[in-house]
Parts: C-alpha cells; sequence; structure tokens
C-alpha cells in the first residue's frame, strides 16, 4: 500500500486523464496504458488510454479528411489548368495528385495530354504504359476496356508518330480502332503515319474511312 493520502487518488486520475488526452492524439492509445501506469497510477491510466484512443482515432479521420479535400482541390485545379492550356502548371499539380493518389488513373490521362503538349513525348509515353497496364482486359473484349485505355493508346501513338517512330504509332492507332471503331481521329492519325513510311495505299483507305467517319457528332471522344 501507497504511504500517500487517499486525496492523491484524484489527482492521478486527472493526470491519467491529461497525459491519455495529450500523448494518445499524438501516437494512439496504444502506449497510453504503459505511461499512465508508470506516471499515474493505475486509476488514470485506463481512463487515459480510452481517451488517447478516441483521440487518435479523431486526430487519423480529420487527416484523412484533409488529404482528401485537398485531392479533390488540386484535381478541380488541374483540370482549369489544362482547359487554360496552362500545361506546366498542369503537370506540376497532377504530379502532386498522383504522390498521393498514385492509384488515381484520371490524373496519369491528364498528365498525358498535356506532356504531349509540351512535346515531351517520352513522358507522354510513360503516363500512357501506366493507363495501359491498369487494365489487364484484351483488347479483343472491347466492351469490356475502359475509354480511358483507347484514349491511352491513341495518344501512345500520337507520341511515337512525333518521334518518327511511325511503326510503333500505327500498332497503338490500329489498337486505337479496335476499341473505337466508329472514331474518325486514329483513322487520320494512321493514315499520317502509313504516309511517312511511304504506304500510300493504306494511308488512302485510312483518309477514306476518317473522311466517312468524320461529322460534328462523330469521331473519338473529346480529349480531356
Amino acid at each position: 500500500m501507497s504511504d500517500r493520502p487517499m486525496d492523491f487518488g484524484v489527482v492521478d486520475t486527472l493526470l491519467g486523464l491529461m497525459v491519455g488526452a495529450i500523448v494518445g492524439g499524438l501516437i494512439g492509445g496504444l502506449l497510453l496504458g504503459v505511461v499512465g501506469v508508470l506516471a499515474c497510477g493505475v486509476i488514470g491510466a485506463p481512463v487515459g488510454a480510452c481517451i488517447g484512443f478516441f483521440f487518435g482515432d479523431c486526430f487519423g479521420l480529420w487527416l484523412e479528411k484533409f488529404r482528401r479535400a485537398k485531392l479533390t482541390y488540386l484535381q478541380k485545379r488541374a483540370l482549369i489548368e489544362l482547359q487554360g492550356n496552362k500545361w506546366h502548371r498542369a503537370v506540376l499539380t497532377l504530379t502532386k495528385v498522383i504522390q498521393s493518389e498514385p492509384a488515381l488513373i484520371e490524373a496519369y490521362h491528364r498528365r498525358a495530354i498535356a506532356y504531349l503538349a509540351l512535346n515531351e513525348f517520352d513522358r507522354a509515353v510513360a503516363d500512357c504504359n501506366v493507363l495501359i497496364k491498369s487494365d489487364p482486359t484484351p483488347i479483343t473484349h472491347s466492351e469490356a476496356v475502359p475509354p480511358y485505355v483507347a484514349d491511352a493508346y491513341l495518344h501512345r501513338g500520337t507520341a511515337f508518330a512525333r518521334m518518327g517512330q511511325h511503326d510503333k504509332a500505327i500498332a497503338d492507332f490500329t489498337d486505337t480502332i479496335s476499341l473505337v471503331p466508329r472514331g474518325a481521329i486514329p483513322y487520320e492519325r494512321r493514315a499520317h503515319s502509313r504516309r511517312a513510311i511511304r504506304d500510300f495505299g493504306g494511308a488512302a483507305e485510312d483518309e477514306r474511312r476518317a473522311l466517312h467517319l468524320s461529322g460534328p457528332e462523330k469521331g473519338h471522344r473529346k480529349e480531356k
């Protein structure tokens, strides 16, 4: 038994509550019981631990809500920057989005568009690769392939074409056509690459198909 007067039990309890609230909010309530036992007695420790768990959970939830709010803000800002042709700013903003949420596919899609506008073709290809690899659905099952995959093939093919790698570009435009057979733009771009490698017959056929498909309500989906 302790030699201290019994009145100090109230002090022990209060100290346990204080230690529990402060330490638990920072590092969680797991260690708080031990701290309470050592510093404040057996009465204050369990109560402090409970409060520590409570504040720790609240702090964690607050951090997650803050992270989500910041992510939403950055996504909206990036979209505005893309719409305003502020490509460098868009790249920086989208990079922050990807660092915060690496699995957010739309950020890679939009950054690839910005990289294309900046003539940073290798980086555009890298982002398109992420998009294409994110979905394992075979191209032969085109109805099950997400729309952003078709966009990725189109953007990657465009990057290859601008780098003079027309064989790779033709392959990507062909895959785009497999996924979006009613799109005029892939035919137009494949025609350009076919003409670059002197496949004039194939280029003429693609141009004919593109002309047939083109129209205000037809063609590949508008790039975002």
